[in-house]
């Protein structure tokens, strides 16, 4: 695993409530994803673990399809906020999933246009959409 994050931008301008994973172009492989920091639009990647295999932080050398996820980015909210959320809506169900600030097609790594590398050592990704 390298390391790898950088800064998403959407249209020049940085998204809130974004998650950036990174899908292998093979198939198969570690996705890695980070929270896009709401203010900076910086992210560090993670690759999660597997069975005897910790999690890293960064990626597996390789090439990926970048996907968005609308929602990341905020962490997990308190009982407290889930709760208003709830009260909120008016009608006891749950509220509606956030609305995406990006295009439909970076939501799955089978319509992403967009690709990037990891090279062995450090990596920075300036990813502009």
């Amino acid at each position: 695993v390298h390391p790898a994050g950088g800064k998403l931008t959407i249209g020049g301008q940085v998204p809130a409530g974004v998650q950036v994973s990174l899908f292998p172009v093979s198939g198969s492989g570690p996705i890695a994803s980070g929270n896009v920091d709401p203010v900076t639009g910086q992210f560090k990647l993670t690759t999660a673990g597997s069975v005897g295999k910790p999690a890293g932080q960064g990626a597996v050398a390789g090439k990926y399809k970048v996907v968005l996820r609308a929602g990341g980015g905020g962490g997990a909210p308190s009982p407290e906020e889930i709760m208003k959320q709830y009260s909120n809506t008016g009608n006891g169900k749950a509220p509606p999933p956030p609305k995406a600030s990006f295009p439909k097609e970076f939501g799955s790594a089978s319509t992403s246009p967009k690709e990037v590398e990891i090279k062995p050592g450090p990596n920075t990704l300036d990813i502009a959409l």
